[in-house]
């Protein structure tokens, strides 16, 4: 439950950031530190999920 809470959270995240490129929402000036920031949310991401497969494993 812990990694799917955080996984949640981060997915509406990275939704919430798509959305404001969609609408224009991102300054000139914040454009690289927000695209860095979902490329940093993306990997953590991944992480959670590769984490979560390895700890099911582990409860087998």
């Amino acid at each position: 439950k812990f990694i799917t809470y955080f996984k949640n959270k981060i997915s509406k995240e990275i939704d919430n950031i798509k959305d404001a490129f969609e609408q224009g929402r991102i300054p000139k000036e914040n454009f690289d530190l927000t695209v860095g920031e979902l490329k940093g949310l993306r990997t953590a991401k991944d992480l959670l999920q590769e984490s979560a497969k390895y700890i099911e494993n582990d409860d087998n």
